[in-house]
C-alpha cells in the first residue's frame, strides 16, 4: 500500500467478500464502519489506515460512520470515499438458517490520490496469448511467465486526445494504478511495467505485436512492483506522460508482464466496478497561498 502523504484528498475504500463455496442458504449481513464504538454481535476485523485531515462537507464525521453495508449476500463488493484517520472495522453477521460454520474471503484497500484532475481510463485493456495468437481476450489482463518469456501479456492504450500540456505542473504527480484479481501460485505477483513503443495495431493480438510479444518487451520495461491479490499497484508515470503530451502521439500504451516466472489477472474494464479499471490518474498539490492570493 502506497503511503499517503499530505497531497491526499480524495482516498477511496475498496472491500469485497465472499463466501467460499457456499450453500444456497449461506448468507451474510456486511457492514464497513469508520472509528465504530460499542460492542457488535458479529465478527470483527479491524484495518488501521492513516488518511490526510482534509475538510470536505460531503463527508459526515467519522465516529459510527457506515462507510459499505450489504444485507443477506454470498459475495459483493464495493468503493466508497474517505478522508478518516485510524481504524475500520469489518462486520460479518451470519444469517439465521446458515450453515453452522462459513469460511468467508475478504480485500480491503484504498487508493491514495491527491486532487484528481483527470481520470483517464483505457480504450482496450486485453490479453494477448501465444496458445491463441490470433485471438484477445477483452475481459481482463492476464499475465504469464515461464521459463522467463512471456506467454500471456496484458495490454491497455488510453486516449490522450484532448488533454491539455497545461495539465501538467511541478507539483503535478501521474501514476498508472492497476488492482490484481488474482494470483495463480502464492499470495503476491512481480508486475512488470513496459511502453509500448509504437501505437498499437488492431486487432491486438499476439501475431499482430509480432516480435515485442516474443521478447522484444524486455528493451521497453520501465518499471516493476510486487503486489498481492485484491491489491492495488500504482507505478510513477509522470515523466512519459509529460513527454508524449509534448509529442504529436493522440495515445499512450502500455502492456504488463509477470516480472518473474509467475501467473495472474488483473482487472480489466468488464465485469468490476469501474474502481477496479486500469486508470491513469493525474494528480496535484493544491497550492492555498496562491489560491488566497488570488481571492485578495
Amino acid at each position: 500500500m502506497e503511503e499517503v502523504n499530505a497531497r491526499s484528498s480524495n482516498n477511496k475504500v475498496l472491500f469485497r467478500f465472499g463466501i467460499l463455496e457456499p450453500k444456497s442458504y449461506d448468507l451474510v449481513d456486511v457492514v464497513v464502519r469508520s472509528r465504530l464504538f460499542g460492542i457488535l454481535q458479529c465478527g470483527l476485523v479491524f484495518v488501521a489506515t492513516h488518511l490526510s485531515s482534509v475538510p470536505n462537507p460531503q463527508v459526515r464525521n467519522p465516529s459510527q460512520r457506515e462507510v459499505l453495508v450489504w444485507k443477506a449476500e454470498q459475495n459483493n463488493f464495493g468503493t466508497a470515499t474517505v478522508r478518516e484517520s485510524g481504524l475500520y472495522h469489518l462486520c460479518f453477521r451470519k444469517l439465521k438458517g446458515a450453515s453452522s460454520t462459513v469460511t468467508l474471503f475478504y480485500s480491503f484497500d484504498f487508493i491514495s490520490t491527491g486532487a484528481r484532475s483527470l481520470t483517464l481510463i483505457p480504450n482496450v485493456a486485453a490479453t494477448v496469448s501465444k496458445d491463441a495468437p490470433t485471438i484477445p481476450a477483452y475481459t481482463q489482463m492476464a499475465v504469464t511467465t515461464a521459463n522467463g518469456q512471456a506467454t500471456k501479456m496484458g495490454v491497455m492504450e488510453f486516449d490522450l486526445v484532448g488533454v491539455s500540456r497545461s495539465i501538467i505542473r511541478g507539483n503535478t504527480r501521474v501514476k498508472l494504478v492497476l488492482t490484481v484479481d488474482s494470483v495463480t501460485d502464492g499470495k503476491q505477483v512481480d508486475i512488470a511495467l513496459a511502453l509500448l513503443p509504437n501505437r498499437l495495431r488492431y486487432p491486438v493480438t499476439w501475431e499482430t505485436m509480432d516480435s515485442y510479444a516474443t521478447g522484444g518487451y524486455r528493451d521497453h520495461v520501465i518499471d516493476n512492483a510486487v503486489t498481492e491479490i485484491g491489491s492495488h499497484v500504482a507505478f510513477d508515470i509522470t515523466e512519459i506522460f509529460e513527454n508524449t503530451l509534448n509529442g504529436k502521439t493522440e495515445t499512450i500504451a502500455f502492456s504488463i508482464h509477470a516480472h518473474e516466472n509467475g501467473d495472474a489477472v488483473i482487472f480489466g474494464v468488464h465485469h468490476v466496478a469501474d474502481d477496479y479499471f486500469p486508470q491513469i490518474i493525474v494528480e496535484g498539490a493544491l497550492n492555498l497561498i496562491s489560491a488566497w492570493r488570488d481571492c485578495v
